[in-house]
């Protein structure tokens, strides 16, 4: 069971060639993390909105043809043909109105039609330059979400390389102590039965170290293929060793700097802006204020026998009041205030938890620091009693046995403090996040 555990050990903390920097994981999750692609996507996807709600603006134009062939029958309407309505960009709806009416122009059934037709939005009430303020402020709104969401797989893959250094290193500790307890001898000094009852309490507390870590290890490297589909094997055994340094500042600067000018704070206020624009809109949405639109068409027809050309023109301006829509304005005004009103409200709560986290991962940061503090100073009083240790077993009497066990204390101890440095590292990535100062943060990497 010890060779066997003793193997798993060398397998995972053996020290390898870190070939891998970190700048080469970040470059290789930006090319194959599927949430960076769908974000960017989805930032292309709006930006296409722009154009389609810019599309309100221009003319609509349309042209058809008919021929017909056949027994003398009833002239036919041109009303078939001109029919052309102009739909919403970005989704919004359709601008009521912009119908042509029917031509005057009748063929006849043993002849052909051709015809164009134009519509232009005079005055929509406002709603075509609002879905395009709209459009644009959805399009900004995204690129923070982007290069934020870019930043957030950065400080993700970092905290993971983190953890993942963290368990090498108490693998390397426990993997002292084990090979320290296969070669300890049955009999020790202590009696034969005690002696082997403290060897098999050191063996099963080794293992089942060994199997928390692992456990950990797997999970971890679980994460960091999450976040890098395309890394390979052999790329985890070269993952780099890295440390965070960043100079935070104080609590209060980090606070003032969230609430009043951080990109997340802008986030929410493209979101407000977008319910306030089609608010405001829908104040323009009244019976008394119409739809205004010019159309024209122009319309050429002639008989297949007698081959006599006639064209018609027609140039129009249309003016549309909705008397009553069954009420459909006046509760898509007030869905739009409640909107309005919801994102208000949820952009306060957002940001107090916000800023209550802030204050966690502060003092989570003192609280490591004194914890890494603390676990060092025990540490460091192990290994002189594992010193003292040695000095005695230099005058030929066997130590491998206590050695073996005060190599266990100190490898969970030597957990903690790394745990404790970890979270530190992971406090100050998520401060330097907040304070959009992610730039400032260094990454020392080492083999």
């Amino acid at each position: 069971m010890i060779r066997m555990i003793l193997l798993s050990a060398i397998l995972i903390s053996s020290p390898l060639a870190y070939s891998t920097s970190f700048q080469d994981l970040i470059t290789q999750m930006e090319n194959s993390n599927p949430d960076l692609k769908m974000a960017k996507l989805q930032n292309d996807f709006l930006e296409n909105n722009i154009v389609m709600a810019k599309s309100l603006h221009f003319p609509r134009l349309n042209s058809s043809w008919v021929a017909n062939k056949g027994e003398e029958q009833d002239s036919i309407s041109t009303s078939a043909l001109n029919s052309s309505l102009s739909g919403g960009g970005a989704g919004g709806p359709a601008v009521p109105g912009s119908q042509i009416p029917a031509g005057s122009q009748n063929f006849s059934s043993d002849g052909w039609l051709a015809d164009l037709t134009m519509s232009l939005p005079v005055f929509t009430r406002f709603l075509a330059q609002t879905s395009v303020d709209n459009s644009r402020l959805d399009f900004q709104k995204d690129k923070i979400t982007y290069a934020l969401s870019r930043e957030s797989k950065k400080v993700q893959l970092a905290q993971v390389l983190l953890e993942i250094n963290s368990l090498q290193n108490i693998h390397l500790t426990l993997n002292q102590g084990l090979a320290l307890l296969e070669k300890a001898p049955h009999n020790t000094g202590i009696s034969g039965k005690d002696s082997e009852l403290k060897r098999a309490e050191f063996t099963y507390e080794m293992e089942y170290h060994f199997e928390r870590v692992n456990l950990a290890l797997q999970t971890a490297y679980m994460a960091i293929k999450d976040l890098i589909p395309d890394l390979t094997e052999k790329d985890l055994k070269q993952l780099p060793k890295i440390e965070v340094k960043y100079q935070e500042k104080s609590l209060d600067e980090i606070q003032r700097y969230y609430l009043e000018d951080s990109r997340e704070l802008q986030q929410f206020k493209y979101t407000s802006k977008v319910f306030e624009n089609t608010y405001s809109q829908t104040q323009w949405e009244r019976s008394w204020i119409p739809y205004t639109m010019i159309q024209g068409s122009y319309s050429q027809s002639a008989t297949f026998q007698q081959g006599d050309l006639s064209d018609t023109w027609r140039v129009s301006i249309l003016v549309t009041f909705n008397l009553f829509d069954g009420f459909y304005t006046e509760t898509r005004r007030a869905q739009a205030f409640t909107a309005k009103e919801i994102v208000r409200k949820r952009t306060e709560s957002e940001m107090s938890k916000n800023k209550i986290l802030i204050t966690k991962n502060y003092y989570d940061l003192k609280a490591a620091r004194a914890e890494y503090r603390f676990r060092k100073s025990s540490v460091a009083r192990k290994k002189e009693k594992l010193k003292m240790i040695e000095k005695i077993g230099s005058s030929g009497i066997s130590i491998d046995f206590e050695r073996s066990g005060l190599l266990l204390e100190i490898s969970q101890l030597e957990w903690e403090a790394l745990d404790a440095k970890k979270k530190e590292q992971q406090s100050l990535l998520f401060l330097a996040q907040k304070k959009d100062d992610l730039e400032g943060v260094s990454f020392h990497e080492s083999l």
